[in-house]
Parts: C-alpha cells; structure tokens; sequence
C-alpha cells in the first residue's frame, strides 16, 4: 500500500480508529484516564484526531519529519500543561497497537517508523 492509500484508510476510518486507540489508552493508562473529565476526555479525542491527521499527511507525501515536529511540538505544548512524556509515549504505543491489527505487516513497519521517529525525538 502506498503512503496515499495509507492517508486515504486513516482518514476514511478515523472515527473507529480514535475509538479503538482511546480504548487502547484506558488500557495502557488507566488511573491517568481515570481522572480525566468529559471535557479533558474530548481534548484527549481531538488530540488523537490530530495525531492521525499529521501521521496520515506525513505518510502521503513521504516526510516523516512532518509527523516528527509535529509530535515534538505537541509535547512542548503539553509538558507546559503538566502532561508527562509518559503520557505521550503511551498514547503513540496505543497508536501503534491499533494500526498493527489495521494494516499488513509491511506497511505497518512504514507506519511504525515514523511512530517510533517521534518517541525518540521527545
């Protein structure tokens, strides 16, 4: 599959997608979600929009850096807001756990290291 047909998947089932990576986040992270409210657990919602959204662009035009900044970025933004690296790191390992089972193999790797690009970078 090609990085388009990649972006055209995650964008077309991006609905599910969150869905399945906020279960996945509860999972990894549960007294962390466990205290967030309804409006802490919509931003957490639009924020994973976000993520793929980015990922997805990145993929399409093959620039991993896009994705890379952009999550190197993010975590400036949330660390000012008292969100740990922790947090950050298990939301991308949530990220990755739901794509494994979206994609085949290969083009899970393409996706992973991008993923992986940005957890080394914060």
């Amino acid at each position: 599959m090609t990085g388009t047909k990649i972006k055209k998947y995650i964008l077309d089932n991006r609905d599910d997608l969150i869905n399945k990576i906020m279960d996945e986040q509860e999972f990894l992270l549960p007294q962390e979600m466990n205290r967030y409210n309804s409006n802490m657990m919509e931003k957490v919602r639009s924020d994973t929009s976000s993520n793929l959204n980015y990922l997805a662009q990145a993929l399409a035009v093959g620039e991993k850096n896009i994705f890379v900044n952009y999550y190197s970025w993010l975590y400036t933004v949330l660390k000012e807001r008292g969100i740990g690296i922790e947090v950050l790191k298990k939301h991308l390992k949530a990220i990755k756990n739901v794509l494994y089972s979206e994609f085949t193999q290969k083009d899970f790797n393409l996706i992973k290291n991008y993923l992986n690009s940005a957890e080394n970078k914060i």
